[in-house]
């Protein structure tokens, strides 16, 4: 992975000494399912730093490696619809309606498989519009009293 970035002093002021100037946080999403929940080290190469003075002078930078310890944790699980006694039917659906049975909904959220929301349905909503969506894989996750599940719906034309 390569991370390309620019830092401007907004100040417009040089400054000098030693200090922190930036924090870099990598997050990876993975499915880390089945993985060892382990620490595992990973080394950040740091290459081509350059610093510029506000009179376009470049200073000299001795960019180093770093090596950090991975922090893992514990994955974190959603139960399914079925784990919450709720049902969605018709599924597959025709593109219309789907309804969902069992607790009531206090909010549900549908998300395409990149995982961006679609569209999010207030409480109580046992019958979901899903008229205009394409033809696709879709996740459903619904908020309930008793917890938050999360199953697949699939809308064929």
């Amino acid at each position: 992975m390569k991370v390309t970035g620019a830092m401007v002093r907004t100040s417009r002021v040089n400054t000098g000494g030693y200090g922190q100037i930036a924090t870099l946080d990598v997050v990876v999403i993975d499915n880390l399912a089945g993985k060892l929940l382990v620490a595992e080290a990973v080394t950040l190469h740091i290459t081509d730093a350059k610093a510029i003075m506000l009179n376009r002078d470049e200073l000299i930078l001795d960019p180093t490696s770093a090596t950090y310890d991975a922090d893992i944790a514990e994955p974190t699980a959603v139960a399914t619809l079925a784990d919450g006694g709720l049902q969605v039917y018709p599924n597959p659906s025709n593109g219309s309606f789907v309804s969902v049975s069992g607790d009531q909904i206090q909010q549900a959220v549908l998300l395409d498989v990149v995982g961006q929301t679609i569209r999010t349905y207030a409480a109580n909503s046992g019958q979901l519009d899903v008229s205009g969506l394409p033809a696709g894989n879709y996740t459903l996750r619904v908020q309930t009293a008793n917890g938050l599940y999360s199953g697949q719906l699939v809308i064929i034309q």
